[in-house]
């Protein structure tokens, strides 16, 4: 009965009845669980709603739970000692090492080690987009377990988020190679399932920092065609949100298309993503004059008024980075 329910449920999950979902993980799963092995699978459906429904207080504090209970806690507090301690102890575990290096290490086996990393994925990206330390910290521990355990499918997104790391701190070149990493073990391991995720932080933020911008577009059309065909949704939507992004800012394609293609996938798009996805829709209809004051981001795709009060409730300081880029671009435009 618990593996009909747990099937229910990602169906339910792949559907976005987040709400079905949920309800099935706390009040099916769990009650008829026997042991944590029981609710594992369950805590990590758990996390993605949350995440699917951008309540990532409650995703992050989730995910915490999990880990401590796996035996794997992340540091209580996330301070800038503890930052800083656990990018030195990364940046000394792979001092010397050269990618065949990595490409070599052994394939990781142990059960418990690799809950903990598929634990720390869940939540990982959760912390960036509530600008928190977690993030940094989750992605150190992930290269850290497979240096010392060996590689796994989830090692390719710990170099991309790795690699995402290193560019924020200025290290392109560096970065670029991590990238190239990510993108080699995706492949060796033959690990679709974390194609979304890894091609998001590779090409949405990090291969134009060396190579013409336009060379993302395609993979992340791929990413997002990918994310829809395997159930994530989330990664999806980001791969989407990017594309339709750079677009906009390079020009790759006229004005009436790119409206086209936001019409086209925006209903897609998870509420995680709708509202950075909406600014850029925006920006779009006020450079085609679909707007009555081009130097601000109001029209029929939204207001800023409401999208400010409405990021301002759920505190999420990446969605509102997202709508003051596109908010700047036009009043630097027009106004």
């Amino acid at each position: 009965t618990l593996r009909l329910v747990d099937l229910l449920k990602e169906v339910k999950f792949c559907n976005r009845k987040f709400d079905v979902t949920e309800d099935l993980v706390v009040n099916c799963i769990f009650k008829r669980a026997r042991n944590l092995d029981d609710k594992f699978n369950g805590h990590l459906c758990l996390i993605k709603c949350y995440s699917g429904q951008a309540r990532w207080d409650d995703g992050l504090r989730t995910g915490l739970d999990l880990v401590r209970k796996l035996d794997a806690p992340l540091a209580s507090v996330p301070s800038k000692r503890a930052f800083r301690l656990e990018l030195f102890k990364t940046v000394m575990a792979l001092r010397k090492k050269t990618d065949d290096d990595l490409l070599a290490l052994p394939r990781m086996t142990d059960k418990r080690v690799l809950k903990v990393m598929k634990s720390l994925l869940s939540f990982s990206a959760i912390g960036r987009l509530l600008g928190s330390r977690y993030f940094a910290l989750t992605i150190f521990r992930m290269v850290q377990l497979s240096l010392k355990h060996g590689l796994t499918d989830i090692t390719a997104v710990a170099f991309a988020l790795f690699a995402y790391s290193l560019i924020n701190l200025g290290y392109t070149e560096k970065a670029y190679r991590f990238g190239r990493l990510a993108l080699t073990v995706l492949d060796e391991l033959d690990a679709e399932k974390l194609l979304p995720t890894t091609y998001t932080f590779v090409y949405a933020f990090n291969f134009h920092w060396h190579d013409p911008v336009q060379t993302v577009i395609d993979p992340l059309l791929r990413c997002y065609k990918v994310g829809l065909e395997i159930g994530d949704a989330e990664y999806a939507s980001y791969g989407i949100l990017h594309r339709l992004l750079i677009q906009l800012h390079c020009g790759a394609l006229d004005i009436s298309s790119l409206i086209e293609e936001h019409q086209q996938y925006v209903p897609t798009v998870v509420a995680a993503a709708k509202d950075m996805v909406m600014a850029t829709y925006q920006a779009s209809l006020n450079l085609a004059g679909d707007s009555p004051d081009p130097s601000r981001l109001n029209g029929r795709a939204m207001t800023e008024d409401d999208l400010l009060q409405r990021l301002a409730e759920k505190n999420n300081p990446i969605s509102e980075y997202y709508f003051r880029m596109s908010a700047a671009c036009v009043a630097y435009l027009f106004g």
